[in-house]
């Protein structure tokens, strides 16, 4: 098995990263492949927050 944590700049990597941290999220996807995230900075702090990112494509 091999895990790939990719994103576009150092705040995409950390937001897959923070987005693979939460138990719920490996058993909610446990049959996936890919899993395509977007963060999107809603409360403009410039910061990563859990609750921003959003699961965009499953596959």
């Amino acid at each position: 098995n091999v895990l790939l944590v990719w994103g576009y700049g150092w705040r995409g990597t950390y937001a897959g990263s923070l987005f693979l941290e939460d138990p719920s999220n490996w058993e909610a996807y446990r049959n996936a492949h890919l899993l395509l995230l977007r963060w999107k900075d809603t409360n403009r702090d410039g910061f990563v927050q859990l609750e921003e990112v959003t699961v965009e494509q499953c596959a």
